[in-house]
């Protein structure tokens, strides 16, 4: 079980220091974890299934961009130009 976790544990603390070195935003850090952790989890149990093949980077850029327009949308709303 050891020589199972090893790699992970060495994938994560290569991107972390990836991470750290880089200065990147709040968004792509959280795109990337998520990513790097559904591939891993794919590879670990062997799924063969769409979950894997898909790609929810893609996914969450149209979700960000669907919830800033609604932020904005609100806020206007609320204070409209005079």
């Amino acid at each position: 079980m050891i020589k199972s976790i090893k790699p992970s544990i060495t994938r994560v603390s290569i991107i972390v220091t990836g991470l750290a070195a880089c200065s990147c935003t709040k968004d792509q850090v959280m795109r990337i974890t998520y990513e790097t952790l559904r591939q891993e989890d794919c590879h670990r149990n062997a799924f063969r299934t769409d979950y894997c093949d898909r790609s929810y980077a893609l996914e969450y850029a149209q979700y960000k961009q669907l919830r800033d327009t609604y932020l904005q949308q609100t806020l206007n709303a609320e204070n409209p130009a005079r």
